[in-house]
């Protein structure tokens, strides 16, 4: 490549690079997260996050890892056409994991906070709370405090695998350019 097409292709492998690393950090920081979340192997949307966001730094890692070496060293460890086909249809088809994963999770999310407000306005004493979680529901209560910790802590994973979903739709994006680019002669 010669000239400004090889300007373009080179800016567009930067922008690629960055979204690679933006969604890997997302994906990370999704993981981490919820697996820091206590208790949250009793919901199964949770544990469905968690498992795709493991996936997503995996192959987002790899993928950064891959492109990383690849700049570094010079030598590619595919064809171009072979790259830019794995990286279209694997950032599509993480991205479509963590949205459906991200989709799962968020109205769980929502409905434990609606019953820990509707427990905390019945003011239900002493009996046992939304998940196991006991004693009163005043604000001053240890176990309301962590009912709380774990729906902040859910809905800041959610938050992160929101975010890994646009930066790999935008990947997938700049892989579907550098794929239409390719000769198939």
């Amino acid at each position: 490549m010669f000239g400004v097409s090889a300007i373009v292709y080179t800016a567009v492998e930067e922008k690629g690079f960055m979204l690679t690393g933006l969604a890997f950090l997302f994906s990370l920081a999704t993981f981490v997260i919820m697996a820091a979340n206590p208790d949250f192997t009793q919901l199964e949307a949770y544990r469905y996050e968690l498992a795709i966001a493991i996936l997503s730094t995996v192959y987002t890692g790899g993928k950064a890892l891959r492109q990383v070496l690849e700049l570094w060293t010079g030598k590619r460890w595919f064809q171009r056409r072979t790259s830019a086909l794995l990286d279209f249809f694997g950032d599509k088809i993480m991205a479509y994991l963590l949205m459906s994963a991200a989709s799962s999770a968020a109205p769980t999310t929502h409905r434990l906070r609606e019953a820990l407000i509707e427990e905390e306005a019945k003011d239900r004493g002493k009996e046992e709370g939304f998940l196991g979680w006991s004693g009163t529901t005043s604000t001053s209560s240890s176990s309301y405090n962590a009912a709380i910790a774990f729906i902040d802590t859910s809905a800041a994973s959610i938050s992160m695998a929101f975010l890994a979903f646009f930066s790999l739709a935008f990947s997938a994006i700049v892989s579907g350019y550098k794929l239409s680019t390719q000769s198939y002669i």
